[in-house]
């Protein structure tokens, strides 16, 4: 598709359409027959839109797309696993865990407390 033919398609339709429903509004305000208007408005504003519904691209794929090649699963024996749910945490390593939170904790409160004004 070229330019002009998008600005056609994306502008010029939906303007012609508007302008349809507008000049339908209008003659239809300041008309006797409104029935004879609102039909003659409703065939040209479908007409429209079945032409601007044809011409606008299909974004359906237009051929088979072929499947992707599958990536080998690699087997890697030397890797160890650990299951560390299952096993309880040695005491030791759990003191010193905890210990190190703690110490983080009591630095940020101190940096969080404002200072105190009371001299006593």
């Amino acid at each position: 598709m070229n330019d002009s033919s998008v600005v056609l398609l994306n502008l010029a339709l939906p303007a012609a359409l508007l302008l349809v429903l507008l000049a339908t509004l209008y003659i239809a305000r300041n008309s006797r027959q409104k029935t004879t208007v609102w039909i003659t408005g409703a065939a040209i504003g479908t007409v429209l839109g079945i032409v601007y519904a044809t011409l606008q691209p299909s974004y359906i794929p237009k051929s088979s797309v072929p499947p992707m090649s599958r990536v080998p699963l690699v087997q890697d024996n030397q890797a160890e696993r650990q299951d560390r749910l299952l096993k309880p945490m040695p005491e030791a390593e759990r003191n010193a865990h905890f210990e190190k939170t703690f110490d983080v904790m009591e630095r940020v409160r101190a940096i969080n407390t404002p200072p105190s004004d009371t001299d006593d």
